[in-house]
């Protein structure tokens, strides 16, 4: 959590204006992140689960694996020109911590890297954009789908001024579908993955929110993951 805190800290730095905010910001040096659930925790899911045992807050759900704020809070980080400065060590823990006879990881690893949008096939009325990402299982070998239009829960889609477009097709690795493609993800080996959408608006320039939709199935986690990316630039193809 304390990682987390810095993280938003430095971002209230930047976004309020504060001056003694600013004197933070402009004193970091350096960030050494120690086992921080950037995309959450999955205890966060297995305490979720057992409300019935457990009270949950707010806090507790947007520790969640892979939750959206978590994403955007990263997102800002990385894009945001002075945070994107700041020099970072990362360390991950390698074994788990038992609970009894349960044996968990408190921060699992599970990559989703944005290498771009790209706007083609322009026409006089409309226009194809297609996203490109890197998606890698740093844990395990775990069986994992990505979703263009399977149905209302489980589509991909992208927000501009006010306006939502539904992914129409999508590609991981050698496979590829109008609904879906599925595909088996081997450890530390990132494979590429394109969402597209077709039959966009010319004026379409840019994108405010970019929200994936996917589903992992491993030993220590079997559910859909929800990733967004946000203030995403276009290129031309």
């Amino acid at each position: 959590m304390g990682g987390l805190l810095v993280k938003q800290m430095l971002r209230h730095a930047i976004d309020f204006g504060i001056p003694e905010w600013k004197a933070i910001l402009d004193q970091t040096k350096g960030i050494v992140f120690f086992s921080t659930p950037h995309s959450g925790s999955n205890i966060a899911n297995l305490v979720k689960y057992m409300g019935w045992v457990l009270r949950t807050t707010v806090s507790i759900d947007e520790l969640e694996a892979h939750h959206p704020r978590l994403r955007e809070l990263t997102n800002v980080h990385r894009n945001q020109k002075k945070l994107g400065k700041i020099p970072i060590q990362v360390y991950c823990e390698k074994q788990k911590t038992y609970w009894g006879n349960v044996g968990v990881l408190v921060v699992d690893e599970t990559s989703y890297e944005l290498k771009g949008c790209q706007k083609s096939n322009v026409s006089p009325n409309s226009q194809t954009i297609s996203c490109t990402l890197l998606i890698t299982s740093k844990q395990e070998n775990v069986e994992f789908y990505l979703y263009s239009n399977d149905s209302s829960a489980r589509r991909s889609r992208i927000f501009e001024a006010g306006k939502e477009y539904i992914a129409t097709r999508v590609e991981l690795g050698t496979y590829s579908g109008t609904r879906r493609a599925k595909n088996n993800l081997i450890t530390d080996v990132p494979i590429e993955a394109t969402i597209t959408f077709d039959n966009v608006p010319l004026e379409v320039n840019k994108i405010e929110v970019f929200q994936i939709s996917s589903w992992l199935g491993s030993s220590y986690y079997k559910n859909d993951i929800k990733v967004e990316f946000r203030d995403i630039s276009l290129s031309e193809k």
